[in-house]
């Protein structure tokens, strides 16, 4: 009963904080929303299962080798059959119920005492990579929330090898959904998030089958890495027509560590534009994993290293490595590498750790006692922070997404595509020919088309979709 009740707060919880400025919502449920629009017309005029490009979108841009084409995604496929705040409202919490689950399962793996093993899945859940990208509109982002689930999967000794198969599929099925949904990060960050997990569950010698749960880790890749072949080669043909120039930030080592270590331990209350010189939103900066209870586990190692010296050394471990990716020293490095050279957004990737910070805390409660009198404390004050860490400034979705473009002027109308980058810097708008069709298998030609044809000045917007009409 007390799990039901627990789940189901932590649902309407995450539901509120998305849903309480309705109409107004986070800037990128405009994306989210408009997009699942398009390939429902795509559907309708092409079927399920021949869309190579959607005409919407920029008049017309590639769906299947898009980066962000997530035409297969669960959200897309809830959209087909039901209105599309109701399609986010499903996904958000069914995600949620699997989250809160997984780390069930996950605790009775490793006999933690059945309060705090509430307290974990609840505040698993209301985490900040988890409940600011539901807010801010990052919706294939908060497949996070089931890396528990997966790591139960790979770490269970399973009575069967068909079993042990299943388990290892649907691992490789959730992370291919994650690549597909456009949660490529996601789906890049779960492997080193699993070896840093399974490196903290091996410097805390727990008792598990090691060899068997790599080579459960390794299958479970190769099947994801099969099913998202077609469109990982798809891609990489689309993107390096586009060679965009947006690279991590190096703000230098230190910065890095002291974002690290605050971002982490503590809700976003801190200005860390100003500590870090980072640019980019300030939802990226709310990776603050389980809120009070890895601050108290922290301060209590720190202050009897002798009695809980594994959890010190296994916290300040995570938050040097964290600070190390915060920090984008290694920016230069990564920009020889294909396809993930054009990725950014340093903090975002800090969501890498989050299962190693719920290792550290499976790993204490499995050799020491905390009082479970703590408990409520810490749920009312997690269940607190989704009304702690709104800023209105995020729910600004007041925009028009018309998806045409502007012969006369020559530029796009409000179409936003980025892998063209983030000010279309790199669409070709040079070959732009008035009066014929776009022809988007030009994005796919090295060098693009000689020339790129556009429809007749009054059909040039084919779709004006707004979330919250203006007065």
């Amino acid at each position: 009963m007390i799990k039901t009740l627990l789940c189901s707060v932590a649902i309407v919880l995450i539901l509120l904080n998305v849903f309480l400025s309705f109409p107004l919502m986070g800037h990128d449920y405009s994306l989210v929303v408009s997009w699942a629009n398009d390939y429902r017309t795509a559907w309708r005029d092409f079927g399920v299962f021949n869309i190579q490009f959607t005409p919407q979108r920029c008049l017309g841009v590639p769906v299947w080798a898009n980066p962000i084409g997530a035409n297969l995604s669960l959200f897309h496929l809830l959209s087909a059959f039901l209105p599309d705040m109701i399609a986010v409202i499903v996904q958000l919490s069914f995600y949620t119920v699997l989250g809160f689950f997984g780390v069930l399962k996950l605790c009775q793996l490793f006999q933690t005492p059945k309060n705090w093993s509430l307290y974990l899945a609840f505040a698993w859940c209301l985490q900040g990579s988890i409940l600011m990208r539901s807010l801010v509109g990052h919706l294939p982002f908060v497949g996070v929330v089931l890396w528990p689930l997966s790591a139960f999967l790979l770490l269970r000794k399973h009575e069967s090898s068909s079993r042990r198969i299943a388990a290892i599929i649907t691992v490789g099925l959730i992370l291919a959904h994650d690549f597909y949904a456009a949660a490529t990060p996601v789906y890049i960050m779960f492997a080193p998030g699993f070896l840093i997990f399974l490196s903290i569950l091996r410097f805390h010698r727990e008792p598990l089958h090691y060899l068997n749960v790599l080579i459960n880790f390794t299958c479970a890749l190769l099947v994801s890495s099969l099913a998202i072949l077609p469109k990982f080669l798809s891609i990489y043909d689309f993107t390096r027509n586009f060679p965009r120039e947006t690279r991590f930030l190096d703000i230098g080592y230190l910065s890095g560590l002291t974002f690290s270590v605050t971002a982490q331990l503590l809700p976003p209350i801190l200005d860390y534009k100003k500590m870090t010189g980072w640019w980019y939103g300030d939802w990226e900066s709310s990776n603050y994993i389980f809120p009070g209870l890895v601050l108290l586990l922290f301060i209590l190692s720190a202050m009897r290293p002798r009695e809980y010296n594994k959890t010190f050394f296994s916290l300040i471990g995570i938050f040097l490595l964290a600070g190390f990716v915060a920090s984008g020293v290694y920016r230069d490095f990564v920009a020889e590498l294909p396809v993930v050279k054009s990725f950014h957004v340093n903090p975002r990737w800090l969501m890498t750790f989050s299962l190693a910070y719920l290792g550290v805390a499976l790993c204490f409660f499995r050799h020491h006692r905390l009082s479970e009198k703590l408990v409520p404390v810490l749920v009312i004050y997690v269940a607190m922070l989704p009304f702690l860490v709104r800023d209105q400034k995020d729910q600004q979705l007041t925009y028009t997404y018309r998806q045409g473009y502007e012969a006369s002027t020559n530029r796009v109308n409000y179409c936003y595509e980025p892998v063209f980058g983030y000010n279309l810097e790199l669409f070709p708008h040079s070959k732009i020919v008035r009066g014929k069709m776009l022809d988007p298998r030009c994005y796919l030609i090295k060098g693009g088309c000689e020339k790129m044809t556009l429809e007749d000045p009054e059909l040039r917007e084919l779709l004006e979709y707004r979330l919250k009409p203006r007065d």
